[in-house]
């Protein structure tokens, strides 16, 4: 699996002290390890977690199996394997 380099867009001055950091998964934890490296301070925060990495985030709503996948709308360029894609209503 190829995964795209993690690059900041506006460098980060402080250690987050006063910062709160929202994603919407943390599943292989890249993005959260990238930034709490920069921002040790902040806190993070996720919708979903998955197993193995739900303990990089402070907080997180809802636990995902493993196996299952989310499609967010801004991921319609992204096309796994369907027999991964499970539909989820959250109430």
């Amino acid at each position: 699996i190829l995964f795209k380099e993690i690059r900041l867009l506006k460098d980060i001055c402080d250690d987050g002290e006063r910062a709160i950091v929202v994603d919407d998964l943390v599943d292989s934890g890249r993005t959260i390890e990238f930034l709490r490296k920069k921002m040790p301070k902040a806190l993070f925060v996720t919708v979903y977690a998955k197993p193995k990495r739900k303990e990089l985030v402070d907080v997180y709503a809802i636990d995902l199996p493993v196996d299952e996948w989310v499609m967010f709308p801004w991921d319609n360029d992204v096309h796994p394997d369907e027999k991964f894609i499970k539909v989820r209503d959250v109430k």
